[in-house]
């Protein structure tokens, strides 16, 4: 640990609040704290419904996927010991996406957007034993191979969506198809908000309670061998439960890029490589994080927002620049 993890944490805490009413008062209305806090108390009318159900929605959801991407992030760069890793070059991402189209694209008609996590769970888990069969023999003793068969699963699954898209004849399903892959947070619904809160839940517990197991992938699988871990074993369920988790939220919002990469990244270089103190501060900045970008796509394209994925994308240009940046003074 570098330099207080305690300090920025509460800081962290402290920034939900006020992230929760600059999203209530991010729209065509703008409104006091007074105002905002007695619109979600009072009888039901129409300004309750914008406040409460399309306002605080969109950045609980925010905040849900932020954290649960950074959590993915760190799970994804302590299996493979690669600060470039995340669920997205895993190809969980991709596998999650191409489930969850094969609802909205009618191919498959059984459920309702209430089943979307159950579509993305299912491909992700598509997505996961194509990466088993390309890279299982590396799970334990070449991480940067499995890396590369994450990129190639990945890449299939994002030919196979596009293949789908591309022969489609309904214009309404293609464009639910088109806007869901930039990734949005609006139209978030409170059984979305639920399940996500249940996934961060699981994940977040999860690495607290396999912080030191985490810190020994991370090490080498070497010392991680002697010291009884079973390495195989543990590499396969954190690939299962982020495969899970990650592609329950996705389902939701869209894939959202860079998320995973660069909270994990900026995360450690304040703290350290220590995963406990990390999960923790990591999984609100990337909350935060994510929250107030969504809060300024509302600005800058009011008043439903640039595409979230659009936004980060740009974002992540400077990371990868810095990343090299560092590489090159051998940081």
């Amino acid at each position: 640990m570098k330099r207080y993890p305690l300090f920025g944490t509460l800081l962290l805490i402290a920034a939900i609040p006020v992230v929760l009413f600059l999203g209530m008062n991010t729209g065509v209305w703008d409104l006091s704290p007074r105002e905002v806090f007695d619109l979600i108390f009072a009888p039901e009318r129409l300004s309750k419904v914008i406040i409460r159900d399309l306002r605080l929605t969109r950045v609980l959801m925010a905040m849900l996927s932020g954290g649960l991407l950074s959590l993915g992030g760190f799970m994804m760069q302590a299996l493979v010991r690669n600060p470039l890793a995340d669920p997205y070059i895993m190809g969980l991402s991709a596998g999650a996406g191409f489930g969850t189209n094969l609802r909205l694209l009618g191919i498959i008609t059984v459920g309702s957007f209430a089943t979307l996590p159950v579509y993305a769970f299912t491909g992700g888990c598509l997505s996961l034993g194509m990466l088993l069969l390309l890279g299982s023999r590396y799970l334990t003793n070449n991480s940067a191979k499995l890396l590369i068969a994450g990129i190639a699963v990945s890449s299939f699954f994002v030919a196979l969506t596009g293949l789908m898209i591309y022969t489609s004849q309904d214009s309404e399903d293609l464009r639910a198809v088109i806007f869901w892959s930039f990734g949005s947070f609006a139209g978030t619904s409170w059984n979305a908000i639920w399940v996500s809160s249940i996934l961060l839940a699981v994940l977040w517990g999860f690495g607290i309670a396999n912080a030191h197991r985490l810190d020994l992938i991370s090490v080498g699988e070497l010392q991680a061998r002697s010291l009884g871990m079973r390495t195989g074993y543990m590499k396969l369920f954190i690939l299962g439960l982020t495969s899970l988790c990650v592609g329950g939220s996705i389902a939701y919002t869209g894939p959202v890029g860079f998320i995973g990469l660069m909270v994990p990244h900026f995360s450690r270089s304040i703290l350290g490589g220590l995963h406990r103190p990390n999960l923790i501060f990591g999984t609100l900045l990337g909350a935060v994080f994510l929250a107030l970008c969504d809060l300024i796509s509302q600005l800058i394209y009011p008043p439903v927002g640039l595409p979230i994925g659009i936004l980060t994308a740009i974002l992540g240009i400077p990371f990868f620049l810095q990343l090299l940046f560092s590489e090159r003074h051998g940081i």
